[in-house]
């Protein structure tokens, strides 16, 4: 596999966009000072390619959070210097944006199939990144804005993988009516 899939695929489980977002970006949208991506359109693939605004609107993107993703940018942005006019970040050889399709089917397919996984969609990178966030205890607000969401989305389609939503649930706010004992305990505070 050319070191350049495994970029996109590297940067796709970091940054939890869609795939019609990521297949979007230029060079000229990557803030490199700032570390943060100013993603103004998406590739519809079920169009044939059409560019359109994102799904939930044009957004500024801070990825300062994780340096790898900069990194990739900045390699990738001097392999395009060496090889000529490129605008968009992953392109073929002759500087075109790529294909969802073909990715999904000449460089996706193949390599779950060699490593004996199970068939499943690409977008399935964008659900690993917002279940591996959510479990890793980041604010769901916060995954929401990075991937270009709402947080009811978050909440309703991701709420299992929420740290301590299900192990002790309601302890905290219990604990709140709860006065110490001398013994280190705690007993149930009198209702006046």
């Amino acid at each position: 596999m050319p070191d350049w899939y495994r970029d996109l695929y590297d940067l796709w489980f970091r940054v939890g966009w869609r795939p019609s977002e990521l297949l979007a970006v230029r060079f000229d949208w990557l803030d490199f000072h700032r570390q943060t991506v100013h993603l103004k359109r998406g590739r519809i693939a079920r169009w044939g390619g059409v560019e359109a605004p994102p799904k939930t609107g044009e957004r500024e993107v801070d990825r300062s959070y994780d340096p790898a993703i900069f990194g990739t940018f900045e390699r990738l942005k001097r392999r395009s210097l060496q090889t000529g006019r490129r605008d968009f970040v992953f392109s073929d050889g002759q500087g075109n944006p790529l294909s969802q399709e073909w990715l999904h089917k000449r460089v996706w397919l193949p390599t779950l199939r060699k490593l004996g996984l199970r068939t499943r969609g690409q977008y399935n990178i964008r659900d690993t990144f917002i279940t591996l966030a959510l479990s890793a205890g980041e604010d769901p607000g916060w995954v929401a804005q990075v991937c270009g969401t709402s947080e009811r989305m978050i909440f309703e389609h991701y709420r299992k993988w929420m740290k301590n939503l299900t192990r002790q649930d309601g302890h905290r706010i219990a604990s709140l009516y709860l006065e110490p004992r001398s013994d280190g305990h705690r007993r149930q505070r009198q209702s006046k």
